[in-house]
């Protein structure tokens, strides 16, 4: 049958599918990109809550270059906090290793090694590895460097006089909540990177399953697409080859369906379209497979059905659809279709079966239009049950 252009359809489907690609590309290059953002914005959070605690600890011991220095850090975390979100991983990162080293530094040369301090040295070698941006060089520099920070400021600490001398109470207490903190910062780290792949798996998963879902798709319509229905046609023929259950082919054509998009406009055209994929839809069984063909002409592949009970039910489908009469335009308008039926045959194929109920359709049209035409002619005697009709 001759196939009617689709109007917006394919700009429509176009757009869907831009749409999808954008979410699944989303700013993140690769699935870790994704983790590694998730993972970070936790951790500049969780620094940003530690400083917060820091500052009264240093003001109630009087440590107030350490106070000073704290305000500055809260700054610092708040800055990369914003810079991550807005999707510069890179320079929040620089901002927070610099900091933490920094900070530990100026702490455990004011307050000495026993304060714990320098147990934060450890804790942006692991972030900053997992960053799947840094080349793979500048992500080993990072550890490497506080390596060779924690072995300089212990050397340096132990001939140097910290200049806040605290109880031994306080520095033992200091040194616990330090090293609590550190260990609780790098759990923290890797707990929200595996929260971080399955946000990203569920996410990709999702998306996946939307772009096959349009793949597979006519936009207008929401019924299977050309591609699709010829796969499921494969697959009912080789459960014929095994099981012998007979499967019915039907081609069904709009009449008139030309005469209507240039009388009424293809928006009415599109309308009509929808409802017979409705009513189809509606009439069919859960086991038949509905699709848009091309253009005006649909194709239903009906499973465990013989000729016979295919004809009678696609002809209730037909006394349906005459009977319907649609208020798109000034006037009622009713549409009728034409079916072509094939039931198929092992010896002659898919193909052949699909182009004889095309034949059938072409001769129903020939006869007037509005009627079911089957190859060969259904037998009188069989007898359909209710799930077969």
């Amino acid at each position: 049958m001759k196939q009617i252009p689709e109007n917006d359809a394919p700009r429509l489907q176009t757009k869907r599918l831009h749409w999808v690609l954008e979410l699944l590309r989303n700013d993140y290059e690769r699935p870790g990109d994704f983790r590694f953002f998730v993972t970070s914005q936790h951790v500049l959070l969780l620094g940003l809550i530690l400083h917060l605690c820091f500052f009264p600890i240093f003001w109630t011991l009087a440590a107030w270059e350490l106070a000073t220095f704290n305000l500055v850090s809260i700054g610092a975390f708040f800055v990369a906090l914003v810079l991550n979100k807005r999707r510069h991983e890179t320079p929040a990162l620089i901002i927070a290793v610099v900091e933490v080293t920094t900070h530990a530094i100026l702490a455990v040369t004011l307050m000495g090694w026993e304060s714990g301090f320098f147990y934060y040295i450890l804790v942006p070698s692991p972030v900053v590895l997992l960053s799947p941006r840094w080349h793979l060089v500048a992500r080993l520099s990072v550890p490497s460097l506080s390596a060779v920070v924690l072995v300089a400021l212990h050397q340096f600490s132990a001939t140097m006089t910290p200049k806040y001398e605290l109880a031994e109470a306080t520095t033992r207490l200091l040194y616990e909540f330090n090293l609590v903190s550190t260990v609780f910062a790098l759990t923290y780290i890797s707990f929200f990177y595996q929260r971080g792949a399955w946000d990203a798996d569920e996410k990709v998963s999702a998306l996946t399953t939307e772009l096959q879902r349009l793949a597979r798709t006519d936009p207008l319509t929401g019924l299977l697409n050309r591609r699709a229905i010829t796969e499921l046609m494969t697959e009912e023929v080789h459960r014929y080859d095994r099981y012998r259950h007979p499967f019915v082919i039907v081609l069904a054509d709009i009449d008139n369906f030309k005469r209507v998009n240039d009388r009424y406009g293809h928006k009415t055209g599109d309308a009509i379209l929808k409802h017979v994929s409705q009513m189809i839809g509606t009439h069919a069984r859960k086991s038949d497979q509905i699709s848009r063909w091309g253009g005006e002409e649909f194709l239903m592949m009906l499973p465990n059905t013989n000729l016979h009970c295919a004809y009678q039910s696609i002809e209730r489908l037909r006394k349906k659809l005459e009977t319907e009469q649609l208020a798109l335009s000034a006037s009622p308008l009713t549409v009728t279709m034409t079916f072509g039926l094939c039931e198929y045959n092992p010896s002659e194929g898919l193909d052949r079966c699909i182009a004889a109920a095309d034949e059938r359709l072409y001769k129903g049209k020939r006869q007037g239009k509005n009627q079911v035409v089957p190859v060969p002619e259904p037998q009188a005697d069989h007898t359909c049950s209710p799930t077969a009709t």
